[in-house]
């Protein structure tokens, strides 16, 4: 069922989301923590969250929120296209002594289902990212043929969210 924006109401500035958006982002958040964790359960210190797109009073928003957890925090974002609620950001909050690094526009990797997907970040931020228990590493290593793991873990994604049978 493809619905409008207009279907969530903006009150005092909080936008609530309306069911199938919440499906959506659900289904989004249960396969990519699947597709990065392989079975691992989060544990203390990683979170994921999913909302809009982001803006930059929700990246203070966000980023307040991993400092104050402290909690690691993989945070998806949608927008509406075309009449679909579609998943189009992924960054992650990263906790640093006593601040909080900010990698934004993140895209899943993935050289083989078999293995846990990572996160590669835009180009200019070096190494990739993967995901233990407790919190976000970042590796020095960046893998070869990027553009083919991108399409296999956005494969890999859409087949676990269709799993979920959305409307």
């Amino acid at each position: 069922m493809k619905l409008s924006p207009s279907e969530g109401m903006k009150i005092r500035n909080i936008q609530l989301i309306t069911e199938t958006e919440s499906k959506v982002a659900t289904a989004h958040v249960v396969a990519i923590q699947r597709m990065l964790l392989k079975g691992i359960i989060p544990g203390q210190g990683l979170a994921f969250s999913a909302g809009y797109k982001s803006d930059a009073s929700d990246i203070f928003e966000i980023g307040g929120t991993a400092h104050s957890s402290q909690h690691d925090i993989v945070h998806l974002g949608f927008e509406w296209i075309d009449s679909e609620f579609r998943l189009t950001e992924i960054s992650l909050y990263i906790r640093q002594g006593r601040g909080i690094l900010h990698i934004p526009n993140c895209r899943l990797y993935s050289a083989s289902k078999a293995d846990p997907a990572i996160l590669v970040p835009p180009s200019g931020t070096s190494g990739t990212f993967t995901l233990a228990a407790d919190q976000i590493i970042q590796r020095s290593e960046v893998p070869e043929h990027i553009h083919d793991g991108v399409n296999l873990a956005n494969r890999w994604l859409d087949s676990l969210v269709n799993e979920a049978r959305l409307p």
